[in-house]
């Protein structure tokens, strides 16, 4: 005789695991997943429904260390099983300095222009036997601080900033004096004047500068003297002991006017018993 009893059969335990996670500094935080596994019977994922819902306590601005990932059933369901959840692990990993291996070129620039007008070519950056690729400008627009070849700062920018860091440089700029214009004053005098001391006006200066950069005087000469006649003569100017750190100089002429004596007319002479001869006359002052 065959007779049917009850067996109490208990469910089957699934293992719900937080998939570990590896991302660097920085970096949003993606979807957490889990991986089930356990089943039996011949049963396939298909048998369960649902999602688990995973977190963590890294956020993207965590810096460097492992973190828990945590999961809970979230949706998931199985009729015939339970659920075991097995925490995973979030590596926050730091960000790489690259190394500039190879420094950019910059381009000539003169004397009170800023550094973004120098451009930059070449130059590059690696973590290790690995090109990163990225970007070279200067970190600043400021002008430099004097004519020569500076040592100024230039910025490699990553492409991926998320993996790596970026780094600050230092690379020599020339930097070509600018020029400064020296103008003879011009002059105006009567023939016969003595010609004085003969000066001149500097204009050009950039970069804030005032004429207190420059030191000594200008050479200024002419080609008239005393006793040359009315007429227009050049005033030419050489640098004479001018000196400036930043500038060099260069020359426009200037004018030396000579203006004729002016003339009088004599008034008839008062005695003319004394000048028998007596007439108007002219004579010069």
């Amino acid at each position: 005789m065959t007779v049917t009893v009850s067996v109490t059969v208990s469910k089957a335990t699934l293992t719900v695991t937080a998939n570990n996670l590896s991302l660097t500094a920085g970096s949003t935080i993606p979807t957490l997943t889990a991986t089930i596994t356990g089943f039996v019977n011949g049963d396939t994922p298909s048998v369960v429904t649902g999602t688990a819902s995973c977190t963590t306590t890294a956020t993207s601005a965590s810096p460097a260390g492992t973190y828990p990932i945590t999961c809970t059933a979230g949706t998931l369901t199985a009729s015939q099983l339970y659920l075991y959840l097995a925490p995973g692990t979030l590596t926050v990993n730091g960000k790489t300095t690259p190394t500039v291996s190879t420094l950019p070129t910059p381009s000539a620039i003169t004397y009170g222009q800023t550094l973004f007008s120098s451009t930059l070519t070449g130059g590059a950056a690696s973590a290790g036997a690995t090109p990163v690729a990225g970007t070279f400008a200067w970190t600043t627009s400021a002008t430099t601080s004097g004519a020569g070849t500076p040592s100024e700062s230039v910025t490699f920018t990553p492409t991926d900033p998320a993996t790596y860091n970026t780094v600050t440089v230092t690379v020599s700029v020339t930097v070509s004096k600018a020029t400064l214009t020296v103008t003879a004053n011009n002059l105006s005098l009567t023939a016969g004047s003595t010609i004085p001391t003969l000066t001149a006006t500097i204009t050009g200066f950039v970069n804030g500068d005032t004429p207190s950069v420059v030191t000594g005087t200008a050479s200024c000469t002419t080609t008239a003297t005393s006793a040359s006649p009315a007429g227009t003569y050049p005033i030419t100017c050489t640098a004479g002991t001018l000196t400036a750190a930043n500038y060099t100089f260069t020359f426009a002429p200037g004018t030396l006017t000579v203006n004729g004596r002016r003339h009088r007319r004599c008034r008839p002479c008062q005695h003319p018993a004394r000048s028998p001869t007596a007439r108007l006359c002219s004579r010069r002052r």
